[in-house]
């Protein structure tokens, strides 16, 4: 964790040479610091290993993971920090770069300390001073250094998955590399087949600092038994609470089948072939905890559809091959309320950042649809995102998301598409976390293909086939107490689970049916060197109705994240 310290770091040549301080050294705690400016010294990195030379000295499968494992590089860490040697430095920024080193998913443990120089350092701080103050004459502040100290976590990760589902079986298997060459880049390759002769395979890389800037870069390839598929990528995001402008830009091409369920089985599918662009420009304006970004926003998407076939594709109408383009305006607003710092609530054995805030994004701008045999239109388009989180009791997190998106033509409005998200945690009951999610979706199009809606194990709703039921509404309701035993197995923690899923599912206008509910118990996986913040998910749950006279029988599903988490 962080911690400002008090320090006698050697001076040596320009700002100063630090020398790293013990970890006894007297500290200085955040809320004493918070109001004190510095200025930056000399920034020190310590990457080291997922196991420590002590614990490979005892344990042989240790001294294996450090061996297939490449140690992040100290300047995959450096290039992370926003601020240089001479500039104002606050306690505020600490502590952001070190939620910012746990964000990348790259280390089971991360350390950052700020250490303010004293007088007995010699001539060092007053040189440090100097050279700020030429280049800023207002930065008069004491001096301090930078410590980063962060433990990695097992980057390469091999996954097998296998299921049997109304009479389908599948099998998949993926291999990764989430820190490549210690340059925190990430290589994957996987691929899945099942019964049905439907298999997908699939290449992609990512850069995360591409050229040696904030620039990350992706690209992917691969194939489906519909064809082929690919696409790459270009962003530079927001870097940093203070940090002032973003971009991205992105092409890809996909030859897939939209498919339709009925009971878990693919009634019929429209074979399409789609091209897309898109490009986005924002700047942001404010302060750190009070900000609101605007920008440019331009999408290109071509899609050619082939006949509808299965036995239900006479119910499908497709459309002909259409393109649309939209450009428009982004803006939104964010106030940051506080950050917090928790574990137990989707994590085990990790620190989970969590970011109180209330913000809104909005896009609007006309969208020009033309479709073959149909006339071309100009259709204003509107999106609406919000997200709310908070801790109305201490110890009691709270996170409420909704979003939507509409499309007019005229007097009708011809897509849509709504979403509403909550999730409830209460941690005063340790080693309980009690936790409760609610989320609905809607959508419908009018020009376009049908949207269909799903609800099953892989939409949350355990105990039932995935892709069981398909409508255009879907409420669910999930409870569960998460339970830490505070055991562990190596660097492995145990955890189990006790839950209640409901759902209900709304098809043709009809209105919601009865309610699909089950209930199961489960264990929990984590573990900070081999996982980070994710957690193995064995699940047992057994459901409580039948649904159109169709019984089902209790299902085991084994994942890797939890069914829901703090947003």
């Amino acid at each position: 964790m962080l911690a400002a310290c008090a320090s006698t770091a050697n001076d040596r040549d320009g700002l100063g040479a630090a020398v790293a301080p013990a970890d006894d050294t007297p500290q200085v705690t955040a809320e004493a610091a918070s109001d004190q400016v510095w200025t930056l010294g000399t920034v020190e990195v310590d990457t080291r290993d997922i196991y420590s030379d002590e614990e490979v000295e005892h344990n042989w499968i240790a001294r294996v993971l450090n061996a297939t494992h490449w140690t992040t590089r100290a300047s995959v860490v450096r290039r992370e920090f926003w601020i240089a040697p001479g500039q104002p430095l606050r306690m505020a920024d600490v502590e952001e770069l070190e939620r910012n080193l746990r964000a990348t998913g790259l280390f089971r443990e991360v350390r950052v300390r700020l250490v303010p120089r004293t007088a007995a350092d010699g001539a060092g701080p007053e040189d440090a001073r100097g050279a700020a103050a030429a280049a800023d004459p207002s930065a008069t502040a004491d001096v301090a250094d930078v410590f980063i100290e962060t433990e990695d976590r097992l980057s390469i990760s091999i996954g097998a998955s296998g299921s049997f589902v109304g009479a389908v079986s599948s099998l998949g298997t993926t291999i990764s590399e989430s820190n490549l060459f210690g340059m925190g880049d990430r290589i994957a390759v996987g691929y899945s087949e099942n019964s049905e002769d439907e298999f997908r395979g699939a290449l992609s890389y990512r850069d995360r600092h591409f050229l040696g800037s904030w620039v990350t870069a992706t690209a992917q390839i691969g194939r489906t038994e519909e064809g082929e598929f690919g696409g790459i990528g270009f962003e530079r995001p927001f870097k940093h609470l203070a940090d002032d402008e973003s971009w991205r830009i992105a092409a890809a091409t996909n030859e897939t089948a939209v498919d339709y369920y009925d009971s878990g089985d693919v009634v019929a599918e429209v074979p399409v072939l789609r091209d897309s662009f898109d490009a986005a420009v924002s700047r942001r304006f404010g302060t750190t905890e009070r900000s609101w970004t605007a920008g440019l926003r331009a999408q290109y998407d071509t899609a050619d559809f082939s006949a509808a076939r299965g036995p239900g594709a006479a119910s499908i109408d497709v459309p002909g091959d259409t393109e649309s383009t939209f450009a428009g305006f982004a803006f939104g607003h964010r106030t940051i309320f506080g950050f917090r710092e928790v574990q137990g609530l989707d994590t085990l054995g990790y620190v989970q950042d969590l970011q109180l805030s209330a913000d809104f994004d909005a896009l609007i701008g006309p969208t020009f649809r033309s479709e073959e045999g149909e006339e071309n239109s100009t259709q204003p388009t509107v999106g609406l995102n919000t997200h709310f989180a908070f801790e109305p009791l201490h110890d009691t997190f709270v996170s409420i998301a909704a979003n939507g998106r509409g499309r007019m033509d005229g007097d009708d409005l011809q897509g849509w598409a709504l979403g509403f998200d909550l999730t409830a945690y209460e941690l005063a009951l340790r080693p309980h976390t009690l936790a409760a999610h609610l989320s609905f979706d809607e959508a419908d199009e009018n020009e376009g293909l049908p949207i269909q809606l799903t609800l099953g194990e892989d939409q949350g709703l355990r105990g039932y086939p995935a892709q069981e039921f398909a409508g255009e509404r879907v409420l669910k309701l999930n409870f569960e107490d998460r339970i830490d035993f505070g055991a562990r197995l190596g660097t492995v923690q145990f955890g189990a689970v006790v839950f209640f899923d409901v759902g209900w599912i709304e098809d043709r206008g009809e209105g919601f049916g009865a309610p699909l509910r089950s209930v199961g118990f489960g264990l929990r996986l984590g573990s900070d060197a081999l996982l980070g913040a994710r957690v193995v998910r064995i699940d047992l749950s057994f459901p409580l109705d039948d649904f159109e006279g169709e019984e089902f029988d209790p299902l085991v599903s084994l994942s890797l994240g939890q069914v829901f988490t703090f947003r």
